[in-house]
């Protein structure tokens, strides 16, 4: 008051402030979490093909063994539940094979280059020793510079291999299994592949559509639709991977949905080997899902 200022002008002097300290380089976090989310989408279209592809392998062997007569063999020394089991187990096992031996060559080569070639980039106390003077260099070479080395930095550290390989491996198993399932029954209800186009629609719908969604959530990865269809089983194989590279995921919802995809699979395989033992000894008549809910029944 003595040195002239108002009561409220004293109070708004007084009143306190919080600070909140934020990280003075949030661009290079976006980045880091951009090229993540981006290996993660890579990650769900290669479980889409693959799973496609080993799924369909499954349908065409049934086929062939079914048009051959030679299930009619085999049957009689295993029971068809084995028969089918086996049938997708091995090719899933050829489908792991495969991810291992890429896997090792894939790490084998980035031990190499981080030791040999990125060594330099890689150490932060030797950067400024391998990249040299930038005084004498354009605004473009040392931005081109800065760049590669900051996509090298994060390649090596800012993405969490170990983690995305892993839920890689589970989710491929477990959309194999639970596709695989239902290509099986595919199989055994038709006499040749031609006959299976029909009958495979709605089966390949949800796997489109898991493709389709995983598009859409690149630009929104904490959104409901992520959240949904990380959770249905049909769809969490592709859609989760893309939701733990963005860190958006919490990990009671990794192991719920987990939980669900395990859970379906198993209830599938159960319905799948009960229409498998019946379809394939059926022939010479075009199977309706109608007709296969039939043969779920017996």
């Amino acid at each position: 008051m003595d040195r002239g200022i108002s009561l409220n002008e004293y109070r708004i002097i007084r009143q306190e402030f919080n600070f909140i300290l934020e990280n003075i380089d949030p661009l290079k976090d976006d980045t880091e979490i951009m090229y993540a989310q981006g290996v993660g989408f890579v990650f769900s279209i290669f479980i889409f093909i693959f799973i496609l592809i080993y799924s369909s392998q499954v349908m065409r062997g049934v086929i062939e063994e079914k048009t051959s007569r030679v299930v009619e063999i085999l049957v009689s020394s295993v029971k068809p539940v084995q028969l089918m089991l086996g049938k997708i187990i091995g090719i899933g096992l050829v489908g792991l094979t495969q991810f291992a031996i890429w896997i090792v060559l894939i790490t084998l080569a980035l031990f190499l280059m981080r030791s040999f070639v990125f060594q330099d980039i890689l150490d932060p106390s030797t950067l400024a020793d391998a990249m040299g003077p930038l005084d004498g260099m354009s605004n473009n070479v040392q931005s081109t510079i800065l760049k590669d080395s900051d996509l090298i930095y994060i390649i090596y550290n800012g993405i969490p291999w170990a983690t995305l390989l892993t839920f890689f491996v589970l989710y491929f198993v477990g959309g194999y299994l639970l596709y695989g399932g239902l290509f099986a029954v595919i199989g055994s209800a038709v006499d040749s592949e031609t006959d299976s186009q029909q009958v495979m629609i709605p089966v390949m719908l949800p796997l489109l559509f898991s493709y389709v969604i995983g598009i859409m959530v690149i630009f929104n990865p904490g959104g409901p639709a992520a959240l949904w269809f990380s959770q249905i089983p049909f769809s969490s194989p592709i859609i989760m991977l893309q939701r733990i590279a963005a860190g958006t995921v919490g990990v009671w919802e990794v192991f719920l949905s987990l939980g669900l995809l395990t859970l379906t699979f198993v209830v599938i395989l159960y319905g799948a080997a009960k229409v498998y033992r019946t379809g394939i000894l059926m022939y010479g008549k075009k199977a309706t899902w109608r007709e296969i809910i039939k043969w779920l029944r017996y």
